[in-house]
Protein backbone atom coordinates (compact mmCIF):
# COMPACT_ATOMS: atom_id res chain seq x y z
CA UNK A 1 0.00 0.00 0.00
CA UNK A 2 1.23 3.08 -0.92
CA UNK A 3 2.67 5.39 2.01
CA UNK A 4 0.98 8.74 0.73
CA UNK A 5 -2.42 6.77 1.41
CA UNK A 6 -4.04 7.20 4.50
CA UNK A 7 -5.88 3.59 4.81
CA UNK A 8 -8.75 3.93 7.28
CA UNK A 9 -10.32 0.34 8.74
CA UNK A 10 -11.53 0.86 12.32
CA UNK A 11 -13.77 3.08 14.33
CA UNK A 12 -10.76 4.94 15.95
CA UNK A 13 -8.40 6.13 12.98
CA UNK A 14 -12.05 7.11 11.15
CA UNK A 15 -13.03 9.93 14.14
CA UNK A 16 -9.27 10.50 14.93
CA UNK A 17 -9.26 11.43 11.12
CA UNK A 18 -12.23 13.13 11.14
CA UNK A 19 -11.06 15.32 14.28
CA UNK A 20 -8.33 16.47 12.40
CA UNK A 21 -9.93 17.56 9.52
CA UNK A 22 -11.93 19.75 11.63
CA UNK A 23 -8.92 21.26 13.75
CA UNK A 24 -7.98 22.42 10.87
CA UNK A 25 -10.66 23.84 10.04
CA UNK A 26 -11.03 22.46 6.20
CA UNK A 27 -13.78 23.29 4.31
CA UNK A 28 -13.49 21.51 1.59
CA UNK A 29 -12.72 18.09 0.49
CA UNK A 30 -12.81 16.22 -2.88
CA UNK A 31 -14.76 12.97 -2.68
CA UNK A 32 -15.37 9.53 -4.65
CA UNK A 33 -16.59 6.12 -4.10
CA UNK A 34 -16.08 2.94 -4.94
CA UNK A 35 -19.56 0.41 -5.44
CA UNK A 36 -20.12 -2.95 -6.11
CA UNK A 37 -23.27 -3.23 -8.40
CA UNK A 38 -24.20 -6.41 -8.79
CA UNK A 39 -21.06 -7.55 -10.28
CA UNK A 40 -19.29 -10.25 -7.86
CA UNK A 41 -21.97 -10.27 -5.00
CA UNK A 42 -25.64 -9.89 -4.92
CA UNK A 43 -27.16 -6.59 -4.31
CA UNK A 44 -25.31 -2.72 -4.29
CA UNK A 45 -22.58 -1.92 -1.31
CA UNK A 46 -20.71 0.84 -0.66
CA UNK A 47 -17.13 -0.48 -0.83
CA UNK A 48 -14.29 2.77 -0.38
CA UNK A 49 -14.36 6.49 0.30
CA UNK A 50 -11.78 8.16 -1.46
CA UNK A 51 -11.37 11.80 0.16
CA UNK A 52 -8.72 14.36 -0.27
CA UNK A 53 -8.42 17.52 1.46
CA UNK A 54 -5.55 19.51 -0.07
CA UNK A 55 -2.94 17.51 2.69
CA UNK A 56 -4.19 14.12 3.65
CA UNK A 57 -5.46 11.62 1.03
CA UNK A 58 -7.40 9.18 3.07
CA UNK A 59 -9.49 6.03 1.92
CA UNK A 60 -12.18 4.89 4.37
CA UNK A 61 -13.22 1.35 4.40
CA UNK A 62 -17.49 1.43 4.89
CA UNK A 63 -17.53 -2.45 5.43
CA UNK A 64 -15.14 -1.91 8.59
CA UNK A 65 -15.86 1.70 9.68
CA UNK A 66 -19.56 2.37 11.63
CA UNK A 67 -21.98 3.82 9.76
CA UNK A 68 -22.55 7.24 11.64
CA UNK A 69 -18.85 7.73 10.38
CA UNK A 70 -19.38 7.10 7.08
CA UNK A 71 -22.38 9.27 7.38
CA UNK A 72 -20.59 12.24 8.73
CA UNK A 73 -18.30 12.52 5.71
CA UNK A 74 -21.43 12.89 3.98
CA UNK A 75 -23.75 15.16 5.87
CA UNK A 76 -21.65 17.24 7.58
CA UNK A 77 -22.22 20.76 6.90
CA UNK A 78 -19.09 21.61 7.93
CA UNK A 79 -17.08 21.41 4.68
CA UNK A 80 -18.42 21.14 0.77
CA UNK A 81 -17.69 18.23 -1.04
CA UNK A 82 -15.93 18.35 -4.95
CA UNK A 83 -17.32 15.52 -6.53
CA UNK A 84 -17.18 14.44 -10.75
CA UNK A 85 -20.81 13.15 -11.39
CA UNK A 86 -22.73 12.19 -7.94
CA UNK A 87 -25.43 11.28 -9.61
CA UNK A 88 -24.82 7.38 -9.27
CA UNK A 89 -23.38 8.35 -5.93
CA UNK A 90 -26.16 9.87 -4.49
CA UNK A 91 -28.57 7.52 -5.60
CA UNK A 92 -26.58 4.55 -3.83
CA UNK A 93 -25.87 6.18 -0.56
CA UNK A 94 -29.43 6.95 -0.47
CA UNK A 95 -31.36 3.93 -1.13
CA UNK A 96 -28.90 1.73 0.67
CA UNK A 97 -27.76 3.43 3.32
CA UNK A 98 -30.47 6.49 4.53
CA UNK A 99 -27.09 8.99 3.79
CA UNK A 100 -27.89 12.45 1.70
CA UNK A 101 -25.28 13.77 0.12
CA UNK A 102 -25.12 17.30 1.19
CA UNK A 103 -22.96 20.34 0.46
CA UNK A 104 -22.13 19.12 -3.16
CA UNK A 105 -20.20 20.95 -5.77
CA UNK A 106 -20.70 18.87 -8.87
CA UNK A 107 -17.87 19.47 -11.40
CA UNK A 108 -20.27 17.34 -14.32
CA UNK A 109 -22.18 20.52 -14.87
CA UNK A 110 -19.50 22.45 -15.64
CA UNK A 111 -18.70 20.21 -18.31
CA UNK A 112 -21.51 19.99 -19.77
CA UNK A 113 -21.93 23.76 -19.62
CA UNK A 114 -18.74 24.11 -21.49
CA UNK A 115 -19.75 21.53 -24.45
CA UNK A 116 -16.73 19.30 -23.44
CA UNK A 117 -16.83 16.79 -26.37
CA UNK A 118 -15.37 13.75 -24.09
CA UNK A 119 -17.36 14.30 -20.61
CA UNK A 120 -15.82 11.30 -18.72
CA UNK A 121 -13.49 12.17 -15.97
CA UNK A 122 -10.42 11.03 -17.24
CA UNK A 123 -10.68 12.79 -20.62
CA UNK A 124 -11.51 15.42 -19.19
CA UNK A 125 -8.61 15.89 -17.05
CA UNK A 126 -6.34 14.69 -19.71
CA UNK A 127 -7.68 17.74 -22.10
CA UNK A 128 -8.15 20.55 -19.29
CA UNK A 129 -4.91 19.49 -16.89
CA UNK A 130 -3.12 17.39 -19.69
CA UNK A 131 -2.68 14.68 -17.51
CA UNK A 132 -2.85 11.15 -18.84
CA UNK A 133 -5.53 8.86 -18.51
CA UNK A 134 -4.57 6.34 -16.12
CA UNK A 135 -5.39 2.61 -17.30
CA UNK A 136 -8.72 1.46 -16.68
CA UNK A 137 -9.23 -2.11 -18.25
CA UNK A 138 -7.25 -3.97 -15.09
CA UNK A 139 -10.03 -2.47 -12.46
CA UNK A 140 -13.50 -2.41 -14.65
CA UNK A 141 -14.18 -5.95 -12.95
CA UNK A 142 -12.39 -5.24 -9.87
CA UNK A 143 -14.11 -6.60 -6.49
CA UNK A 144 -14.28 -3.57 -4.28
CA UNK A 145 -15.53 -5.66 -1.43
CA UNK A 146 -12.28 -8.32 -1.35
CA UNK A 147 -10.16 -7.73 1.08
CA UNK A 148 -7.15 -6.58 1.74
CA UNK A 149 -6.71 -4.65 -1.43
CA UNK A 150 -4.34 -4.50 -3.66
CA UNK A 151 -2.10 -1.58 -3.83
CA UNK A 152 -2.71 -0.42 -7.47
CA UNK A 153 -6.33 -1.18 -7.05
CA UNK A 154 -6.06 1.55 -3.74
CA UNK A 155 -3.79 3.93 -5.99
CA UNK A 156 -6.58 3.45 -8.65
CA UNK A 157 -9.40 4.85 -6.34
CA UNK A 158 -7.60 7.43 -4.80
CA UNK A 159 -6.30 9.01 -7.89
CA UNK A 160 -9.51 10.00 -8.94
CA UNK A 161 -10.14 12.52 -6.33
CA UNK A 162 -6.01 13.58 -6.20
CA UNK A 163 -6.79 16.64 -9.45
CA UNK A 164 -10.64 17.73 -8.28
CA UNK A 165 -9.40 20.72 -6.74
CA UNK A 166 -6.95 22.12 -9.56
CA UNK A 167 -9.89 20.91 -11.73
CA UNK A 168 -12.33 22.86 -10.18
CA UNK A 169 -10.46 25.86 -10.13
CA UNK A 170 -10.06 25.90 -14.18
CA UNK A 171 -13.31 24.89 -14.58
CA UNK A 172 -14.83 27.40 -12.88
CA UNK A 173 -12.45 30.19 -14.42
CA UNK A 174 -13.62 29.54 -18.08
CA UNK A 175 -17.48 29.67 -16.34
CA UNK A 176 -16.61 32.90 -15.32
CA UNK A 177 -15.35 33.97 -18.54
CA UNK A 178 -18.16 32.83 -20.58
CA UNK A 179 -20.71 34.18 -18.37
CA UNK A 180 -22.25 30.99 -17.31
CA UNK A 181 -21.51 30.68 -13.15
CA UNK A 182 -24.56 31.85 -12.00
CA UNK A 183 -26.31 28.94 -14.27
CA UNK A 184 -23.68 26.44 -13.34
CA UNK A 185 -24.58 27.37 -9.63
CA UNK A 186 -27.85 26.84 -10.34
CA UNK A 187 -27.59 23.42 -12.79
CA UNK A 188 -25.54 22.12 -9.97
CA UNK A 189 -27.95 22.85 -7.20
CA UNK A 190 -30.78 21.40 -9.45
CA UNK A 191 -28.65 18.25 -9.79
CA UNK A 192 -27.89 17.59 -5.95
CA UNK A 193 -30.60 18.40 -4.77
CA UNK A 194 -32.98 16.24 -6.99
CA UNK A 195 -35.10 13.50 -5.50
CA UNK A 196 -33.94 10.07 -5.14
CA UNK A 197 -36.84 7.35 -5.76
CA UNK A 198 -36.05 5.12 -2.57
CA UNK A 199 -36.83 1.98 -4.63
CA UNK A 200 -36.05 2.72 -7.97
CA UNK A 201 -37.07 0.78 -11.58
CA UNK A 202 -34.92 -2.47 -12.07
CA UNK A 203 -32.66 -1.19 -14.98
CA UNK A 204 -34.14 -4.72 -17.26
CA UNK A 205 -37.40 -2.70 -17.08
CA UNK A 206 -36.08 -0.42 -18.68
CA UNK A 207 -34.99 -2.06 -21.82
CA UNK A 208 -36.69 -1.79 -24.72
CA UNK A 209 -36.47 -5.66 -24.64
CA UNK A 210 -39.16 -5.48 -22.11
CA UNK A 211 -40.84 -2.34 -22.73
CA UNK A 212 -41.33 -3.87 -26.46
CA UNK A 213 -43.29 -7.44 -24.64
CA UNK A 214 -46.53 -7.74 -24.53
CA UNK A 215 -48.63 -6.90 -21.46
CA UNK A 216 -49.17 -10.55 -20.59
CA UNK A 217 -44.67 -11.45 -21.39
CA UNK A 218 -44.23 -8.34 -18.81
CA UNK A 219 -46.01 -9.46 -16.52
CA UNK A 220 -44.74 -13.02 -16.47
CA UNK A 221 -40.89 -11.45 -16.81
CA UNK A 222 -41.65 -9.15 -13.61
CA UNK A 223 -42.99 -12.73 -12.13
CA UNK A 224 -39.75 -14.49 -13.13
CA UNK A 225 -37.60 -11.64 -12.04
CA UNK A 226 -38.58 -11.72 -8.38
CA UNK A 227 -38.47 -15.72 -7.63
CA UNK A 228 -34.70 -15.55 -9.73
CA UNK A 229 -34.09 -11.86 -6.90
CA UNK A 230 -34.78 -14.41 -3.99
CA UNK A 231 -32.76 -17.35 -4.81
CA UNK A 232 -30.15 -14.56 -6.22
CA UNK A 233 -29.79 -13.35 -2.19
CA UNK A 234 -29.58 -16.15 -0.57
CA UNK A 235 -26.47 -16.98 -3.23
CA UNK A 236 -25.42 -14.14 -2.30
CA UNK A 237 -24.58 -14.04 -6.14
CA UNK A 238 -25.44 -11.52 -9.01
CA UNK A 239 -28.79 -12.32 -10.31
CA UNK A 240 -27.71 -12.40 -13.87
CA UNK A 241 -25.23 -15.34 -12.48
CA UNK A 242 -27.96 -16.90 -11.20
CA UNK A 243 -30.37 -16.81 -14.09
CA UNK A 244 -28.61 -14.86 -16.92
CA UNK A 245 -30.91 -12.14 -18.16
CA UNK A 246 -31.21 -13.33 -21.98
CA UNK A 247 -32.77 -16.54 -20.32
CA UNK A 248 -35.23 -14.91 -18.25
CA UNK A 249 -36.09 -13.02 -21.80
CA UNK A 250 -36.46 -16.41 -23.18
CA UNK A 251 -38.52 -17.84 -20.80
CA UNK A 252 -41.24 -15.00 -20.68
CA UNK A 253 -41.64 -15.04 -24.01
CA UNK A 254 -42.11 -18.85 -24.57
CA UNK A 255 -38.18 -19.56 -26.21
CA UNK A 256 -36.92 -21.38 -23.37
CA UNK A 257 -38.56 -24.11 -20.79
CA UNK A 258 -37.44 -23.90 -17.04
CA UNK A 259 -35.74 -27.56 -17.47
CA UNK A 260 -33.42 -25.33 -20.11
CA UNK A 261 -31.94 -22.81 -17.98
CA UNK A 262 -28.05 -22.52 -16.60
CA UNK A 263 -27.93 -22.63 -13.22
CA UNK A 264 -24.87 -22.14 -11.11
CA UNK A 265 -23.24 -24.83 -10.09
CA UNK A 266 -22.89 -24.18 -6.48
CA UNK A 267 -26.43 -24.22 -6.05
CA UNK A 268 -27.36 -27.40 -4.53
CA UNK A 269 -29.77 -29.65 -6.79
CA UNK A 270 -32.32 -29.47 -4.35
CA UNK A 271 -32.88 -25.97 -4.61
CA UNK A 272 -32.12 -25.78 -8.87
CA UNK A 273 -35.21 -28.53 -8.97
CA UNK A 274 -36.73 -26.17 -6.55
CA UNK A 275 -36.25 -23.16 -8.96
CA UNK A 276 -37.15 -24.84 -11.78
CA UNK A 277 -40.76 -25.73 -10.38
CA UNK A 278 -41.42 -22.05 -9.47
CA UNK A 279 -40.61 -20.85 -12.83
CA UNK A 280 -42.86 -23.39 -14.20
CA UNK A 281 -45.50 -22.53 -11.92
CA UNK A 282 -45.25 -18.44 -12.70
CA UNK A 283 -45.22 -19.18 -16.52
CA UNK A 284 -48.14 -21.83 -16.13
Amino acid sequence: MSEHIRFLDSDQATSAWLDDIKARGVREIAVDIEGEFNLHRYGEHLCLVQVWDGEVLAVVDPLAVDLALVREIFESGSFRKIVYDCSSDRTLLYRRYGIYFNEVCDLMPAVVLLDFQKKGLASVLSSVLHIEEKPKKKFQQYDWMSRPIDGDALEYAAADVLHLFTLKEELFRRLEKEGLSNEYERQNSEVTSRPIDKEGTPGLFKKKRFLCMPKSGRDQFSRLFSIRDEYARELDLPPNRVVSNDELFLLAASRLKPNGIRLPKRMHPSRAQELRHRFTEALS
